[in-house]
């Protein structure tokens, strides 16, 4: 009797088979993190080996490149699309004229033309966006460490006028479900303290201000489209004038923690404006508490 019940329900239990082996696995949705800015975005680095900055598009030591590979760990669908253009300022972000390199990487169009296009190209998908720009209004005006106090104060301007439209405009293409992070910068002028010199000491004390002011600007002027704001300058330790050392002499903190995380202090790239790997994790450990 139960050989003919076990007979009479094997077809169920063979027509059954095929709909669960058919099953397919669940499809990874593709979803995009967006970068915007200048070489920090770009993930540009100093080169002791040449003195020089090494600009790779999407640089693996870049802070960009270390928060992609934080956020895709979670994931797996997250592509990276990068538009980050070294030199760039605020005005040839929004006009292709104006980068301090004399060059232009969105090919006769301009950054903020291309992140758009492509964010509403894939509306819906955009995850993340994040960029950094403003760094090269200012720090144009401080050349050989000499700064020019009537450029800076144009270049807080064009920072007060620029940055609100860039945020706006990118918010507005990026849809309500990405989330949008600004940044500050460090202190790359902390490393003339390094110099001994009563004079550079004093342009060294003088830029920690000059940061501070520009770090409240970029919270102003992102927080008009409410967007937060990445404190690298904060994660510096910019304001922490407490003694310590470097290579066996007496520096400030601010001071150690921008030779300890860029080669700004190192005789063949010094006062390169850019962190190095470790620099830059610092970067993006401000950036991802703001991105989860």
């Amino acid at each position: 009797m139960r050989i003919r019940i076990l007979m009479a329900a094997l077809p169920v239990l063979v027509l059954a088979l095929p709909a669960v082996a058919s099953a397919a696995p669940k499809k990874t949705e593709t979803t995009y993190y967006v970068a915007l800015g200048d070489s920090w975005a770009a993930g540009c680095v100093p080169d002791l080996a040449t003195g020089k900055t090494a600009c790779p598009r999407g640089g693996p030591a870049g802070y960009v490149a270390q928060v992609y590979k934080s956020l895709k760990a979670k994931n797996p669908g997250l592509k990276l699309k990068s538009v980050a253009c070294p030199g760039e300022t605020t005005q040839s972000l929004l006009t292709g004229k104006g980068n301090v390199t004399g060059k232009s990487c969105a090919g006769g169009s301009t950054q903020i033309k291309l992140a758009e296009k492509f964010m509403k190209e894939n509306k819906g998908k955009i995850a993340y966006v994040t960029m950094v720009i403003g760094g090269n209004n200012v720090v144009k005006c401080v050349p050989g460490g000499k700064p020019d106090v009537a450029c800076i104060g144009a270049g807080f301007t064009e920072i007060d006028k620029d940055v609100p439209t860039i945020a706006k405009r990118v918010k507005k293409a990026a849809g309500k479900g990405a989330t949008v992070v600004g940044s500050g910068y460090n202190d790359p002028f902390l490393s003339l303290y390094t110099k001994g010199d009563e004079e550079s000491i004093g342009i060294a004390n003088l830029s920690i201000t000059l940061t501070k002011t520009l770090q409240d600007k970029f919270v102003t002027a992102y927080g008009k489209s409410r967007i937060k704001v990445a404190d690298v300058r904060k994660a510096f330790d910019t304001d922490n004038t407490a003694p310590s050392m470097f290579q066996g002499k007496p520096y400030p903190t601010n001071v150690v923690k921008l030779c300890e995380n860029s080669l700004s202090c190192d005789p063949k790239t010094f006062g390169n404006i850019h962190p190095d790997k470790s620099g830059y994790k610092i970067v993006a450990d401000t950036h991802l508490p703001l991105l989860r």
